[in-house]
């Protein structure tokens, strides 16, 4: 072999020490833009005149808590690092005081601030502990995950069967948020210890608890309802309670599963979930599709909140003036090529890839296990866009028709599965980062230029212009959120989704023909 051959194919450079001084300085930058915008939302909130809008507040204070994220996520040294734990800690029992307060009271004033800092919270907790080495310390933070999830999961289940009235959006967020604190409580401690496997267990039970009693008092309420509870018998559970706790109970059993599970496949999705969330590429995607998003918010309440007597209510469905901005879209543009540039070209860097598959497993299992990593990460960053929507009603604004978005969340995943296939894809073909990004976001650009092209004049009363339609993720995201579900326009994201993984597995195999 060359020399040149055995340069291009050596290893990583050798081992050194992270640089604090970047980290520190973005985690100061941080550090000022979070209490900047605390304060001037703080302002806002109290009546007084402030310059700032509370949008580019808010923006400043999402911007600041990402980069104290990062400076957590690299910050080794104990006395820099272990604040962020009260940091965190702090925000978890602020969020527990808000989010439990509408059960003792009629008001809900900072419900989903509440759910928010939960989720804040927890975020903070785990970058904290990828470098913390005191057993006390990991044990109070596992314990606080361990029994806000355990006790929100738990009181939102229950909540939810006793008083549908309070489902949305009290016992519904609750559930939501428990689990994924619990999610996290069970990833920390690992599905090899009996804590992490009970909370899996209890999850399962709860999620399949859930289901079985929300289905049998939409199809047999008389054995729920006696006449003495006429005047608070639905009429009809199933629409909206019913359906809402049985995918409540169907995410609960779909997390259980993927944590307990010992088929090769979930243990590689869980090593590659983890390598997400103890990177700063899922925080940094996921607080940026925060801050894009609540541009969105706050121009979508200006038009559908009432600012007068003369104003005119919003036509429905009005939940598409929300999702398809400018903001939104440039977001996903972007964070498709961070979610997957890493996935392979990482591995082959580092020369990994080799490793990993002398274990037994094929190149299916390995490829399958990245896609479903890159995919999961993929909707969790959707949450708190979807989040938004429960602040709605509690905002002053009129209720909304909500079975557009049932239909958007079906185009969302079809056309986000192709994304991040093709992605994936891309990665496997370079050893490097930038140009496996680079291949991504041109293919991402170029899935809307259909959408594009077919108002052209030429184009918009031809045959091609139904032919783009199918082609475009805006077109399909516009039908699902006029209510309309149309399986053939998700063909062409399918089959691009099969087309790439199934091309990933071959790039995979060819290093056998070499």
């Amino acid at each position: 072999m060359s020399i040149q051959a055995t340069q291009n194919r050596r290893g990583p450079s050798e081992m050194m020490a992270d640089d604090s001084g970047f980290p520190r300085l973005v985690g100061s930058a941080g550090l000022f833009l979070s209490i900047f915008g605390l304060l001037t939302i703080g302002l806002s909130l109290s009546g007084q005149n402030v310059n700032i809008s509370p949008t580019w507040a808010g923006v400043a204070l999402i911007s600041g808590l990402a980069s104290l994220l990062y400076h957590t996520s690299f910050e080794k040294d104990p006395l820099f690092r272990r604040p962020y734990m009260v940091v965190g800690l702090t925000f978890i029992l602020c969020g527990l005081a808000l989010v439990g307060r509408p059960l003792f009271q009629n008001e809900a004033p900072g419900l989903l601030a509440g759910h928010a800092g939960l989720v804040v919270g927890t975020l903070f907790l785990l970058a904290f502990l990828r470098h913390e080495d005191s057993e006390g310390l990991i044990g109070i933070c596992r314990m606080t995950l361990g029994i806000s999830g355990s006790t929100l999961a738990l009181v939102g289940a229950l909540g939810g069967q006793i008083k549908p009235d309070l489902l949305l959006p009290h016992f519904a967020l609750m559930g939501l948020t428990g689990t994924i604190l619990l999610a996290a409580y069970a990833g920390v401690l690992g599905n090899e210890k009996t804590l992490g496997y009970g909370a899996g267990l209890f999850l399962l039970g709860l999620g399949g608890l859930g289901v079985l009693i929300a289905v049998l008092r939409s199809l047999l309420p008389h054995l729920f309802f006696t006449a003495g509870w006429s005047d608070t018998r639905p009429m009809s559970f199933w629409v909206p309670a019913g359906f809402i706790l049985t995918l409540l109970g169907g995410l609960q059993l779909m997390v259980a599963q993927f944590l307990n599970s010992e088929t090769k496949l979930m243990i590689l999705t869980r090593r590659e979930l983890g390598s997400f969330f103890y990177s700063p590429i899922a925080y940094f995607v996921l607080f940026a599709f925060v801050g894009a998003t609540w541009f969105s918010y706050s121009t979508f309440l200006e038009d559908i909140v009432p600012s007068g007597p003369m104003s005119q209510p919003a036509v429905e469905p009005i939940v598409r003036f929300y999702v398809i901005s400018l903001f939104t879209v440039l977001v996903v543009l972007f964070s498709v090529p961070l979610l997957t540039m890493r996935l392979i070209s990482e591995e082959k860097r580092t020369a990994t890839l080799e490793v990993l598959l002398t274990a037994p497993v094929d190149e299916t299992t390995v490829v399958l296990s990245k896609f479903l990593a890159g995919f999961l990460t993929y909707l969790m960053v959707w949450i708190p866009f979807l989040t938004y929507l429960v602040a709605v009603p509690l905002s002053g604004a009129p209720a909304f028709d909500y079975r557009p978005m049932l239909a958007f969340l079906i185009g969302l995943a079809a056309t986000g599965a192709g994304f991040i296939a093709v992605g994936l894809f891309f990665s496997s073909l370079s050893s490097n980062q930038i140009v496996a990004a680079a291949l991504t976001l041109t293919y991402m650009i170029a899935m809307l230029l259909p959408y594009i092209i077919r108002f052209q004049p030429a184009i918009a009363n031809s045959p091609w212009n139904t032919v783009l339609q199918h082609i475009s993720f805006l077109d399909v995201w516009a039908n699902n959120l006029t209510g309309k579900l149309i399986p053939r326009q998700l063909v062409f994201h399918i089959s691009m989704t099969v087309l790439a993984i199934f091309g990933t597995i071959k790039v995979l195999e060819a290093r056998k023909w070499k």
